[in-house]
C-alpha cells in the first residue's frame, strides 16, 4: 500500500484499486473467456478459481500460458485458488496418509501450472476441509472459570509444607497451558492408528452433591485414558490366566495317579501298569498339552499386545512430555535391558541343540516366549499411556505441515526463488486452520520442517532457508470466513485480533462479506464484517505493500447479475488515479461524476464503455483490434469481452 494511504490527515481507510482483484468463475474449467470479462472492467488482479478437483484439472497448460500473455499485455497479475481437498489426508469422516499423500500430488500439479503464471504467484489453499470444533463463547467463558478455580486450589496446596517444590512446579506449568486453550463447545478426535473420527461435546454431568462440567479436551484425556486401560487390563487379565493354567497344569501333573504311574515306570515295573493306566495317562498328558498350547498362544498374545504399545508410544509420543520422559528413565533402560538379555540367552541356548532335537528346541523356543511375555507385562505396569486419539485441529496441523513443507521443497528445487507462493487460508471456524492461531501454528511447522529440509538437501545456510521460508510460505487471510465467529457469541473487537495475530504472515487476502452465520460472498460493504478495521489491523503487523485483495462475491453475481467490483471500490474508498489524489469512488455520487444509479442501484448491467469511454475517453473498446478491443473507432465489445474474438 503507498505511503499516503497511512498519512494522518487520511484517516480513512482506502485501498488502491490496484490491490483490489476479482475470482474467476468456479464453475468453468474455461477460465481464460472470464478472464476476458473482468480485464474488460479494468480489474487488474484476477484470481483463477476452478476449486473443485475435476474443473482444476481441466485447465489445459496452454491456457495458463495464454493467462500469462494476457495479463502481461493488460499490466495485471493473476493468482490461483487450489482445489478444495484437505492438505491433511481427511475425507468422508476418515483419515488416511494415502489421502494426504494424493492431495499433495493434486496440490503440486496445481503449483506447477501456477508457475507459468509469473514469478512468486500466490497459490491459495484451504487450510483444511474437515469439521473439527463447534466454538461457543459461553462455554469458552466457563473454561476459564474452571482454570480459575484450579489456580485457587493450588495457593491452598502451596502452603501445605508437605508438598514438594517440583510437584507445585509441575502443576504450575499444566495451568499455564490450560489457560492458552481456547475451549469450543465440541471437539472431534480423530484415532492416529485407524483414521476414525468421533465428536466429543461439552456435557454438564449432575452428580449427588454437585454439576460436573466435562469438557471435550477432559472426555479426550479419558477417552485415552479408557483405551489404555483397555489394552493394559487385556495383558494383565492374559498374565493371570496363565497363573491359573499353569496352577490346573501343576495340579494335574501332580496327582498320585501320575505320580505312581511314572514311578513304576522309572523304575521298570511295566508288568503292574494295565493297559487302561496306560490310556489314563496319555489322556492326562494330552490334557496338559493342550494347557501348554493354551499357554503359549497366549504368551503369544501378550508380546504382540506389547509391543504394538510401544509402537503407538514411540509413535505417537513424540511430543508428549510424560512419555519422552519415560523412554529417557532408568526403569525403561532396565526393562530394555532384561528384554536383550533374555533374547541373547535363549539364543545362545537354542544354536546349541542340533536341528534333529526338535523337543528340545520347541521347549526352548516356549520357554524364551513365556520369558519375554512375564517380562514385557511387568514393563506394561509403568508404562505411561500413549495418545493414540488427539484433537482433529492438533492432528491437522502435524499433519498440513508435511504436505505444505513438501510442496515448498519440491517446488523451490524446480523453480528456487521465483517459486509460487503457498498462501494457506484460514477455514471455516468449525474447521481445523480457522483461527489465527491455529494457522499461524500450521505455518510455523511448515516453515521449520521445510528449513530443515532446504539445510539437509539443498546446502543452503540456516538464515538463508529462513528467508526462503518466510518468503515461500504464508497465510491468505479471509475476511468473511473469520467473521462466522459471531454465530459462535464472538464480537467484532475479537474478530479483528484474530488478524492482528496473524498479520505478520500475510501474503494474500480474501475480501467478502456476510452476516456472521453463513458465507454468502456479499461484496464488501453489505454485510457486518469489520473489513476495514481487519485490514487496518493486518497493517499494523505486517507489510501490506504489493498484497492483493481479492473480492470473492461469486454469490452475488449470481442472484443479482451485477459485478461486486464497483461495490468494493466504493466501500474500500478507493481512488480514481494511481497516484492516490481524489476524487473516490466513495463520493463519486456526491460530485456528479457519474450516476450512482447506473452503478449501484441495480438500474442495469456494469459498462466498462461507460466508465473508461465515455467518462475517462480510454478502455479496451478504443483500442485497436490486435491490443484487445474493437477495432480503429472503437466497439461495442473488445478482444477480452464476453463474445468478442477470440
Amino acid at each position: 500500500m503507498n505511503n499516503f494511504y497511512k498519512k494522518k490527515e487520511n484517516p480513512e481507510y482506502r485501498m488502491s484499486p490496484y490491490r483490489i482483484g476479482a475470482q474467476l468463475t468456479i464453475q468453468s474449467a474455461n477460465q481464460i473467456q472470464d478472464m476476458g470479462k473482468r480485464l474488460n472492467e479494468g480489474i487488474k488482479n484476477i484470481e483463477v478459481s476452478a476449486i473443485s478437483p475435476e474443473i482444476s484439472g481441466g485447465i489445459p497448460t496452454e491456457h495458463f500460458k495464454e493467462m500469462k500473455r494476457l495479463s502481461e499485455l493488460t499490466d495485471s497479475k493473476v493468482s490461483v485458488h487450489a482445489p478444495i481437498i484437505d492438505p491433511a489426508g481427511f475425507k468422508e469422516n476418515r483419515w488416511s496418509e494415502q489421502e494426504r499423500l494424493n492431495n499433495e500430488e493434486e496440490f503440486r500439479s496445481i503449483i506447477e501450472r501456477a508457475n507459468l503464471l509469473g514469478k512468486n504467484t500466490p497459490v491459495v489453499i484451504h487450510g483444511a476441509n474437515v469439521m473439527s470444533q463447534e466454538w461457543d463463547k459461553e462455554i469458552e467463558e466457563k473454561y476459564r472459570k474452571e482454570i480459575e478455580e484450579e489456580e485457587k486450589k493450588l495457593e491452598k496446596i502451596k502452603k501445605i509444607k508437605k508438598i514438594r517444590p517440583e510437584e507445585v512446579k509441575v502443576a504450575e506449568e499444566a495451568l499455564r497451558e490450560e489457560k492458552k486453550k481456547i475451549m469450543p463447545r465440541m471437539m472431534t478426535v480423530v484415532n492416529q492408528e485407524t483414521g476414525e473420527l468421533r465428536p466429543i461435546e461439552f456435557e454438564e454431568r449432575e452428580r449427588f452433591t454437585k454439576t460436573i462440567k466435562w469438557f471435550p479436551e477432559e472426555r479426550l484425556r479419558n477417552l485415552n485414558e479408557t483405551d489404555w486401560d483397555k489394552h493394559k487390563l487385556d495383558v494383565l487379565s492374559r498374565v493371570k490366566e496363565i497363573d491359573e493354567l499353569e496352577e490346573k497344569k501343576q495340579k494335574l501333573l501332580s496327582s498320585p495317579f501320575i505320580r505312581d504311574y511314572e514311578k513304576a515306570m522309572q523304575e521298570g515295573r511295566k508288568e503292574i501298569i494295565k493297559e487302561e493306566d496306560k490310556n489314563r495317562y496319555m489322556e492326562y498328558s494330552q490334557k496338559a498339552n493342550l494347557i501348554d498350547d493354551h499357554i503359549e498362544q497366549i504368551n503369544q498374545h501378550i508380546n504382540t499386545a506389547v509391543e504394538d504399545i510401544y509402537h503407538r508410544l514411540k509413535k505417537f509420543g513424540e511430543d508428549d512430555k510424560e512419555i519422552k520422559s519415560f523412554l529417557e528413565s532408568d526403569k525403561y533402560k532396565e526393562s530394555r535391558e532384561v528384554l536383550k538379555n533374555i533374547d541373547e540367552y535363549y539364543k545362545r541356548k537354542i544354536i546349541q541343540i542340533s536341528e534333529d532335537e526338535v523337543e528340545k528346541r520347541d521347549k526352548l523356543r516356549k520357554e524364551h516366549l513365556n520369558q519375554r511375555a512375564k517380562a514385557l507385562s511387568n514393563i506394561i505396569t509403568v508404562m505411561p499411556k500413549p495418545q493414540v486419539w488427539v484433537s482433529v485441529k492438533d492432528f491437522s496441523i502435524k499433519k498440513a505441515a508435511e504436505t505444505f513443507s513438501s510442496l515448498a521443497l519440491k517446488s523451490y528445487k524446480e523453480y528456487g526463488e521465483d517459486a509460487p507462493i503457498i498462501a494457506i487460508e484460514n477455514s471455516y471456524p468449525n474447521m481445523p486452520l480457522s483461527r489465527a492461531e491455529e494457522l499461524k501454528k500450521a505455518i510455523d511447522l511448515s516453515r521449520e520442517k521445510f528449513v530443515d529440509n532446504l539445510v539437509r538437501d539443498k546446502k543452503l545456510s540456516k538464515e538463508k532457508a529462513k528467508k526462503v521460508a518466510e518468503k515461500i510460505l504464508g497465510a491468505t487471510w479471509d475476511v468473511g470466513h473469520i467473521n462466522m465467529l459471531r454465530k459462535a457469541g464472538y464480537s467484532e473487537k475479537e474478530i479483528i485480533e484474530e488478524a492482528r495475530k496473524i498479520g505478520k504472515d500475510v501474503k494474500h487476502i480474501h475480501l467478502s462479506d456476510n452476516f456472521g452465520s453463513n458465507d454468502t460472498h456479499l461484496p464488501p460493504g453489505m454485510g457486518n464484517v469489520p473489513i476495514k478495521e481487519t485490514l487496518k489491523a493486518l497493517e499494523e503487523k505486517g507489510d501490506m505493500e504489493g498484497i492483493r485483495a481479492i473480492v470473492e462475491a461469486g454469490n452475488f453475481v449470481q442472484h443479482f447479475k451485477q459485478s461486486p467490483y464497483p461495490y468494493a471500490l466504493e466501500y474500500l474508498g478507493s481512488p480514481l488515479y494511481k497516484f492516490g489524489e481524489t476524487p473516490y469512488w466513495s463520493n463519486l455520487p456526491e460530485q456528479n461524476l457519474t450516476p450512482a444509479g447506473e452503478y449501484f442501484m441495480g438500474y442495469g448491467d456494469i459498462l466498462p464503455e461507460f466508465h473508461f469511454k465515455k467518462l475517462y475517453g480510454a478502455g479496451f473498446s478504443g483500442l485497436p483490434r490486435e491490443l484487445g478491443g474493437g477495432g480503429e473507432g472503437g466497439g461495442d465489445k473488445g478482444r477480452f469481452a464476453s463474445g468478442g474474438e477470440q
